[in-house]
């Protein structure tokens, strides 16, 4: 059983056998009438009432996912289409050892789980189990089955040793190529890993796999799936998201150390990921649900504070983490005050205020509301504990406007520090991504030029006041890290800025908009640090090297994309947008934002169309509809809606023929499309620009699906660009 815990909200265990239809829908009334809006804030209370609650909250969680398909049926579905989509590949075929600790393991449950392994359709794989001196009779008779079969190998030992140290002795068992994760009362999907070996093959053989999971109860009923961004080391260093189905390089495991630290019993899959992460491991994730969680009584699968003593072991994982990166000094391991299950005690890094730090930027873009202007200058001044920053406040209409509003100033201040620098802007239309461009190129006459430019939204307030410290101290966690940004909510406490999905409403949409600020998000996202594609219209910090060395913002958008552009050429570039939930104001949405959209949209769909299709931190499977946002709909429905989006935002019909073929981004094939790109796209018109034959002309233009199946190792390179 799975000791790790997993940032995941408090789930259920089995029905248990036989409930009534009749009591089955009494206990689902009160779960209907919280989902009506003006009571959501009374769902929580629902899943927190004894005995029943965990029960409630899974029969809700069910509900939410069966809004749009049927779960278990889409499972099966996905099931037999990748037979079609993930072949096995040729020699040489990669080779596995599936390590297991078992410990008075229910019989029942581990059959369960020795008949998912061995209905496994890849040939190349040993079981290696290691049993912590289990003296059930019937688990001892089942474990004596099992180590007659030819792939299996097992060692008892007499003494428990502990899951860590159990994984340490099992490990040194493995001979294969990847080491399996596998807890003895799970289940693997019976294509697990050869879907793993294709991904193996396909990504030149990297060292770190991990893929979607689900949960299921006693029954084998699925439910709860959990479809993981693409490797996220901010959300990493949060919670252990990766998981479950990990897969490992031998080498890499031994070389990173893992499974070596008692203290971290618990979160021991926890600590490997974040080990790995820090040698620099190449890592892929597999956007398929290859792992069922058994969601019993004692399993942290079942209850978040099943085993509170993972709290003490996570904070230990990430204690040893900053140790061994020389950072003890400089952060503290705080209790995470916004994850909604304080009992398993969840932590997060907090940066430590100092006497000085990287000069820091501030820009704020006023408008002509001076009184809101001066208010939101005096919130910054009183709000912000960092010590070394500029506020340039860009005035628009010149000096007459800045006399007018540091007049204002003065009547909330008795003085303005040094710190606030006013500066005018040029007349005419708005144009947020020129403004910020010339400020970061200009910096105060006989100042020296800033570490960081910051930039808080027009006429916003802030929430937390160590916000530059926070940034600050992501740019030290991710020596990555280009850009972190955090949300912007309305006077009503709605979001209306924030971390973006690529492709969300056919453009870019923020996840949540208009979602209360107390919304935790799909798997508490918004309660976590996380890498992202995009952020829009919050605050936010970048780093100012960096946005030279891209060439700043691009001035085709300047109003709704700008942000969503630089961090799409961050991400292609290899540096990270992080979002923060440590960053937040409280503000108005920017003025003809929307208006904006639909002209500045066509732009980021020439730049970003490959992000737009598929979002690395967002997936495939779930919805685009702002109603659908993080719920698995039918590749149809989500097809559909992107077409009526693209038309609606006049996309000519090759635009849409190229959005919905282009390959996708997370495999390794073209990137680079050529401008004559279309349904009509012939060999002759690849062959005018030196590319040689590729598609039969009998076959014409492959789809998405086919493209993923192609033995597509080359790459199209637009030479007419």
């Amino acid at each position: 059983m799975s000791d790790e815990v997993r940032h995941t909200e408090v789930t259920a265990a089995s029905d248990g056998p036989g409930m009534p239809t009749m009591l089955k829908r009494v206990l689902r009334a009160p779960l209907k009438l919280v989902d009506r809006p003006r009571l959501a804030r009374f769902k929580p209370l629902v899943g927190r009432i004894p005995v029943l609650g965990p029960w409630l909250t899974r029969v809700y969680q069910q509900q939410k996912i069966q809004q749009h398909c049927d779960y278990n049926e889409w499972v099966q579905r996905r099931v037999q289409q990748r037979s079609e989509d993930y072949p096995a590949p040729t020699s040489p075929a990669p080779t596995f050892d599936i390590l297991t600790l078992t410990y008075q393991t229910d019989p029942q449950v581990l059959r369960k789980t020795a008949a998912s392994v061995f209905a496994q359709d890849y040939a190349h794989w040993r079981w290696v189990i290691v049993d912590n001196s289990s003296t059930r009779p019937e688990t001892l008779a089942v474990l004596d089955e099992l180590s007659r079969h030819p792939q299996v190998v097992l060692q008892r030992f007499a003494e428990n040793h502990g899951i860590t140290e159990g994984h340490r002795l099992g490990l040194a068992m493995c001979s294969a190529d990847y080491v399996a994760l596998l807890d003895h009362d799970d289940l693997l999907s019976s294509d697990s890993l050869r879907v793993c070996a294709w991904y193996i093959d396909r990504h030149d053989r990297p060292d770190f796999l991990y893929s979607d999971e689900d949960k299921c109860d006693m029954r084998d009923r699925h439910f709860y799936p959990f479809f993981k961004p693409d490797f996220s080391p901010a959300l990493l260093l949060d919670t252990g998201y990766t998981c479950h189905l990990s897969v490992v390089r031998r080498e890499k495991l031994i070389e990173c150390g893992a499974f070596t630290e008692r203290e971290v019993e618990g979160t021991q899959d926890w600590d490997m990921a974040v080990r790995l992460y820090e040698i620099g491991a190449r890592v892929v994730h597999i956007p398929e649900i290859l792992y069922s969680w058994r969601a019993t009584r004692t399993s942290t699968a079942a209850s978040a504070s099943a085993k509170s003593y993972v709290g003490d072991a996570h904070r230990q994982c990430l204690t040893r983490y900053l140790a061994r990166r020389g950072l003890s000094d400089r952060f503290e391991t705080q209790a995470n005050p916004l994850f909604p299950v304080p009992a398993i005690g969840l932590w997060r890094f907090r940066r430590l205020a100092e006497t000085t730090g990287p000069l820091i930027d501030v820009i704020l873009v006023t408008n002509d509301d001076v009184r809101e202007m001066a208010a939101a200058i005096v919130s910054c001044l009183r709000e912000t504990d960092y010590p070394n920053y500029r506020l340039r406040v860009i005035v628009p209409h010149g000096e007459q406007n800045i006399e007018a509003l540091r007049t204002s100033c003065l009547e909330l201040l008795p003085k303005l520090p040094d710190q606030v620098i006013f500066e005018s802007n040029s007349p005419g239309p708005i144009n947020f991504s020129d403004t910020i461009n010339r400020t970061l190129r200009q910096p105060p006459a006989d100042q020296s030029v800033a570490d960081f430019i910051a930039f808080l939204p027009t006429g916003s307030r802030l929430l937390y006041r160590d916000w530059l410290w926070e940034a600050v101290g992501q740019f030290e966690l991710h020596p990555q890290a280009a850009f972190v940004g955090g949300r912007l909510f309305g006077s009503d406490q709605q979001v209306v800025g924030g971390s973006a999905v690529f492709g969300l409403m056919g453009a870019t949409g923020v996840a949540y908009e208009n979602a209360a600020r107390s919304e935790k998000g799909y798997f508490c996202f918004n309660a976590c640090h996380r890498n992202v594609s995009a952020i829009v219209g919050s605050p936010w910090v970048a780093h100012h090297g960096r946005m030279l060395q891209l060439g700043g913002f691009d001035v085709q958008y300047p109003v709704a994309f700008f942000e969503a552009d630089f961090a799409a050429r961050c991400h292609k570039a290899g540096w990270y947008a992080i979002a923060s939930p440590y960053i937040a104001a409280v503000g108005n949405k920017r003025p003809d934002f929307d208006a904006h959209v639909d002209a500045e949209w066509p732009v980021l769909y020439r730049e970003h169309c490959d992000l737009l299709r598929d979002d690395p931190f967002y997936s495939p499977y779930l919805g685009f509809h702002p109603s659908t946002i993080y719920q698995i709909v039918e590749p149809e429905e989500r097809g559909n809606y992107v077409n009526s989006r693209l038309l609606h935002l006049q996309a000519s019909t090759n635009d849409v023929e190229r959005y919905r073929g282009l390959p996708s981004g997370r495999y390794l094939i073209a990137r680079n499309v050529l401008p004559v790109d279309g349904p009509n796209v012939t060999n002759s018109n690849f062959r005018s620009h030196g590319i040689s034959r590729f598609i039969p002309p009998e076959s014409g233009i492959p789809t998405g699906k086919q493209w993923n199946t192609l033995n597509t190792s080359w790459k199209i390179e637009d030479q007419a660009a």
